[in-house]
Order: structure tokens, then sequence, then C-alpha cells
């Protein structure tokens, strides 16, 4: 727990001065193996939880994880923007249980096209998740030049 707490510390003091955080290199120079995230093995699982690769592969996940009415009410709202509902519900789910505090493959995935914070990490996936049931064009980000 002590490695989680130091690790949000790092991050958010880095993200306030407007660095990058490195949260693998964090993470890896972590000697405390008995708590915190640990790195996904060659199948994508951390602590038996499997973790998205990138943005098709949420879809994918959200759409086993995710009951019916759940997936039909994401689809009624009005706009990608409105999914903002879902921030402390199901983004939080994502954000604890894809890792997106602690340097999944899904944080990497996300800070090589400039989305940092975990908050807007999540905010996105919910956003283009709408895109995608709604048959919208999804927006994939872009790597930063």
């Amino acid at each position: 727990m002590k490695t989680l707490r130091i690790l949000f510390t790092a991050v958010c003091c880095l993200t306030i001065c407007g660095e990058q955080p490195d949260l693998v290199a964090v993470v890896a120079d972590s000697s405390d193996t008995t708590a915190g995230p640990t790195a996904p093995d060659s199948s994508g699982y951390i602590k038996g939880r499997y973790i998205p690769a990138n943005l098709d592969e949420c879809f994918v996940q959200l759409d086993t994880l995710l009951s019916v009415k759940d997936i039909d009410s994401i689809r009624a709202l009005g706009s990608e923007l409105e999914t903002i509902v879902y921030h402390h519900g199901l983004g939080l789910w994502l954000r604890n249980n894809w890792c997106l505090w602690a340097g999944s493959r899904l944080v990497i995935w996300f800070q090589r096209r400039g989305i940092i914070h975990p908050d807007s990490m999540s905010a996105y996936i919910l956003e283009q998740y709408w895109r995608h049931l709604n048959k919208v064009d999804v927006e994939y980000p872009r790597k930063p030049d």
C-alpha cells in the first residue's frame, strides 16, 4: 500500500507541475512487491484481471462486462459528452480495475498518445465507447509530434 501512495503522490506532483510522469519507471523501481500493481504477464493480466491493450480492446471488454441494459443506457445518451454521468461509477471502476492509476499497459498506450491523467483516460474510453455503440467514427488519440 505504501508503494501505491508514493506512486499516487509522484503522479499528482508531476502532473501538477506539467511534466509527464513515467509511471512504468516508478512501478518498476518499486522494491515492495507485496502491494500495489504488478507488471502484466505476457497475456495482459495484472493480479488475475485482464487489462485491455488499446481502445478497441476496451470496447470488447466493455461489451463483455456490461449488461445489455447498461449498454443500452450508454447508447441512449444524447452525445458522447453525456457519458460524464458515468465518471463516478463506471469511470471509477475503469480507473481502479484497469490500473489506470498505476502504469498498466493501457496507461502506456494512452500516455504515448498524450493522454496522461487517469480521469482523462476513463473519460476518453467512455466517450469513444458511446461513439462505437452509436456507429459514429471512433476518434483515436494521435501520438504527439
